[in-house]
């Protein structure tokens, strides 16, 4: 952990220079992409967790969507398995392409925004096809999306709700 006397020094530096160091960021992110990408994409595949949190709270800045997240809360929701179907999550190794059950952080009720209690983790098939509907709207035609998992994803075994 950095000493309180240096972590100020080193913000300090960076609010009067900021530019500068932005433009050092840059030229390395230049020079070095390949080590830089391989480095995010084993990070995200560390911890989808995290990677899960990050993506969330930078799309609720970016649209203005409420948001009091924390990794904390999030980890205690990550079960490894679907709230929706109890089907395990499928781990995507960093990849950008998402497997349909690849791990999904879902707003129950999307109006409410990314709140404690207003979210869960599910796979991203369902999330997907939730788009901007109510859970409750979204669970009467159930049946209808899974039959559609099944074809997706063959093999895959999806009886009931688990909710």
């Amino acid at each position: 952990m950095i000493p309180e006397s240096e972590r100020s020094a080193a913000l300090a530096w960076y609010h009067n220079n900021r530019d500068r160091a932005l433009a050092r960021q840059r030229d390395y992110h230049a020079a070095n992409v390949k080590h830089v990408s391989k480095r995010k994409r084993q990070k995200r595949s560390d911890d989808p967790v995290l990677a899960a949190f990050t993506r969330v709270k930078a799309r609720a800045t970016m649209k203005g969507i409420p948001f009091d997240l924390t990794v904390e809360y999030m980890r205690k929701l990550y079960t490894g398995y679907c709230a929706l179907t109890g089907i395990a999550f499928v781990d995507n190794n960093g990849r950008k392409d998402k497997s349909p059950l690849s791990a999904s952080l879902d707003r129950k009720n999307p109006w409410k925004g990314y709140v404690k209690g207003n979210v869960h983790f599910i796979i991203s098939f369902l999330n997907d096809r939730k788009g901007r509907a109510r859970l409750e709207t979204f669970m009467l035609d159930f049946s209808k999306h899974a039959r559609d998992l099944r074809k997706a994803v063959p093999g895959v075994r999806v009886s009931k709700c688990v909710i």
